[in-house]
C-alpha cells in the first residue's frame, strides 16, 4: 500500500528535526560570531525599513550585501549540513533498507521495484528532494561568482528548488501513484509497511 502524504510529511519533519539536532551538536565548535552579528544587522535593516527610516531601494541594497556576507560567514556550517544530509538521507537510509528514523516511526519505507532501494536510487532521491544540488551549487558559486552575480544565481537556484519541492508535494498529494519528481527519477516509491 502506498504511503500517504501525511505519513511522508510527518516522517520528513521528524528527520529534519533529528538532522538539526545532529548539526547543532557537530557544528557546536564552529565560530558563528560573524554570522550572528550579520543576522542582527539584517534584523536592524528590516526594522529600519518597516519603520520608514530607509527606502525600499536602501533596504534591498543593504539586505543584499548582508545576505551575501552571511552566506560566506556560514559556509563551514553549510558544508557540514550538506555532508550530514547526504549521510542521513542517502547512506543511513540505504543501510536501513529504505528507512530513515522518521520513516521508521511512521512505518513507511522507500522501495525500488518492490525491493530494497539501491544506493544509486537513494543518491538520486537525496540530491533532488533534499537540496543537495541546490546547496552544493550555492556553496560553489559563492566563491566562483561576483557578489551581484552570486545573489542573482542564488535567488534563481532557490526559486527552482522551492518549485521542485512544491510540485513534488502536490504530485504526492494528488497523483494516484503518490510519486513525486524524486520518486519518478529514482524509480522508487514510498510504501506503508502494513501493505507488505
Amino acid at each position: 500500500m502506498k504511503a500517504t502524504f501525511f505519513q511522508r510529511f510527518v516522517a520528513y519533519i521528524i528527520d529534519i528535526v533529528i538532522l538539526s539536532i545532529i548539526l547543532s551538536i557537530v557544528a557546536f565548535g564552529v565560530d558563528m560570531t560573524k554570522a550572528n552579528e550579520l543576522s542582527d544587522e539584517m534584523s536592524n535593516v528590516m526594522s529600519s525599513y518597516t519603520s520608514g527610516e530607509i527606502t525600499i531601494d536602501e533596504y534591498l541594497s543593504q539586505s543584499t550585501e548582508l545576505s551575501y556576507d552571511y552566506q560566506k560567514a556560514t559556509t563551514v556550517v553549510n558544508i557540514i549540513s550538506l555532508v550530514l544530509t547526504i549521510g542521513y538521507f542517502t547512506v543511513f537510509q540505504y543501510l536501513n533498507k529504505g528507512q530513515t528514523i522518521g520513516k521508521k516511526l511512521m512505518k513507511i519505507k522507500v522501495v525500488e521495484k518492490k525491493k530494497e532501494p539501491s544506493i544509486k536510487s537513494m543518491i538520486i532521491r537525496t540530491f533532488i528532494i533534499d537540496g543537495i544540488i541546490s546547496s552544493g551549487l550555492s556553496i560553489g558559486l559563492l566563491y566562483a561568482l561576483s557578489k551581484s552575480a552570486y545573489i542573482t544565481a542564488y535567488n534563481v537556484i532557490s526559486f527552482v528548488f522551492e518549485a521542485i519541492i512544491i510540485v513534488s508535494a502536490l504530485m504526492v498529494l494528488y497523483r494516484k501513484d503518490k510519486k513525486g519528481i524524486h520518486d519518478m527519477l529514482a524509480r522508487t516509491e514510498v510504501v506503508s509497511e502494513k501493505g507488505e
